[in-house]
């Protein structure tokens, strides 16, 4: 059955995809990121503009481009598709959904959203924990999807140009929300600017979908209340794991400051 309704899907995208015009990667704007970056909340943000056809992580895998077919088809199961909007979006988290993507993904618009090691590393076991789930309950799981995915994140944002991408980091976007949300408005030309409120659409309650230690209490990007539990983190990271993980932290940071250094 799960066969039968991957094909369902893969021909429906092949024939929206048909549409050149519409279901086009120029018409996409991509929050590339990994888990506990902010990413759900700044989805939610971006997703309540009018222009914005979307409502966050989709997991497409973007191999090819009838991929947006399939995203235009999985927004329409899951209420979010907004007919005659601007942009279609989605978030990308996970390295395995755009490991391989064709030339034209790189015609879209790219927001990356970064984070620093430790206190995502120590973010991820407590989602893992408190949804009960095993993938990336250990220190060793966590700290090597994070440093995947940000090696991979560079992979990224060198390949597209450089008035199609900007960056951001976690710990600007929650010191300055209202700031980073209007500049990331005018590198996507959206006027008025994005403002820092969002209402959680429904469909984001159901398992993998959204953030259920935080965002989905709130109606807005607030700051985390800091404690010393990260310590315990650190001290837990085999010193060259955490070697790697703060080489591809600032690989990015690098790449990204260059650009937007007001946003890192």
């Amino acid at each position: 059955m799960r066969n039968f309704s991957n094909t369902i899907k893969h021909v429906g995208g092949l024939v929206l995809a048909r549409n050149k015009t519409v279901f086009a990667f120029e018409r996409c704007v991509f929050l590339l990121a990994h888990m506990r970056s902010c990413s759900t909340a700044l989805s939610y943000v971006m997703c309540s503009r009018r222009e914005v056809s979307g409502y966050g992580e989709a997991h497409i895998q973007y191999g090819d481009r009838n991929a947006i077919g399939r995203l235009a088809l999985n927004q329409f199961r899951h209420g979010s598709f907004k007919l005659g909007a601007d942009f279609f979006f989605d978030k990308i988290l996970h390295t395995r959904l755009d490991e391989t993507v064709p030339p034209e993904f790189f015609r879209s618009r790219a927001v990356f959203a970064f984070r620093e090691p430790v206190s995502t590393i120590h973010s991820i076991l407590q989602l893992y924990e408190s949804i009960g789930r095993k993938q990336y309950r250990t220190v060793e799981a966590a700290a090597g999807y994070y440093i995947e995915r940000m090696e991979r994140l560079s992979e990224l944002w060198d390949q597209f140009p450089i008035d199609r991408r900007c960056g951001l980091t976690h710990a600007r976007l929650l010191a300055q929300p209202d700031y980073v949300l209007g500049r990331l408005s005018d590198n996507l030309g959206f006027n008025p600017p994005l403002q820092n409120t969002y209402m959680r659409p429904p469909q984001l309650g159901s398992a993998n979908r959204g953030d259920p230690l935080k965002t989905m209490r709130h109606d807005r990007i607030v700051s985390s209340v800091a404690d010393n539990s990260d310590i315990k983190v650190r001290a837990a990271i085999a010193p060259e794991i955490l070697q790697a993980a703060e080489k591809s932290y600032w690989a990015l940071h690098g790449r990204v400051e260059k650009e937007w250094p007001d946003l890192v």
